[in-house]
């Protein structure tokens, strides 16, 4: 039996927007609080979108058709932070899942999968990126932070470099034995505006 004296930590749930007022929430996130953890009406949940906004409501309907939640009022996701995209080849096996995780957890914007001159792994499926789309998302809820990491699609080391014109200060990272070195890619290829 529950103890309802004990104020419960709120469970995070991604929504595809955060709004005020009574939200039917996605089938998945419904599961999960009904089924699994096994929530009833009026325990308090937090909801997060990609965008970073944060709600605090209580769920006011729990049936087997699915579970609604109320909710006062939105946080706006915070601006003038800064924006950290990674883009990087792809390790082998389920080094690359693990990546995702890691990256969302510690607050990057964005994950570029490059297609690198030695990639043994080239994700061009669209299965993949969607796990790791949900794989960002889920790491998200679990680290608490603001907003979802986006998952962008393969692209080529000069279509990345292309990409980063403007984007202010780029930094490139490389440890392969034999490997060019970044400094020299990136001055071959790099539009002049960008800081190595």
């Amino acid at each position: 039996m529950r103890r309802r004296d004990n104020p419960r930590v709120p469970r995070r749930i991604h929504l595809a927007k955060v709004v005020t007022g009574e939200v039917a929430l996605p089938d998945h996130e419904a599961h999960h609080l009904r089924d699994v953890l096994r929530l009833e009406v009026g325990e308090p949940v937090e909801a997060f979108d990609d965008v970073g906004n944060v709600a605090l409501g209580i769920l006011v309907r729990v049936t087997a058709t699915g579970v609604v939640a109320r909710f006062a009022e939105v946080s706006m996701a915070a601006t003038g932070r800064i924006r950290l995209t990674v883009a990087a080849a792809v390790p082998k096996a389920n080094r690359a899942d693990w990546m995702i995780e890691k990256l969302s957890e510690l607050g990057v914007d964005r994950f570029v999968p490059l297609a690198a001159e030695r990639s043994v792994v080239l994700p061009e499926g669209k299965n993949k990126l969607e796990r790791w789309q949900r794989l960002a998302t889920e790491s998200a809820k679990q680290s608490k932070r603001a907003g979802v990491m986006r998952v962008e699609g393969l692209i080529s080391l000069s279509e990345a470099l292309l990409a980063a014109k403007g984007a202010g200060e780029v930094w490139c990272l490389s440890t392969a034995p034999g490997a060019r070195a970044v400094v020299d890619v990136v001055s071959d290829e790099a539009p002049t505006e960008m800081t190595v």
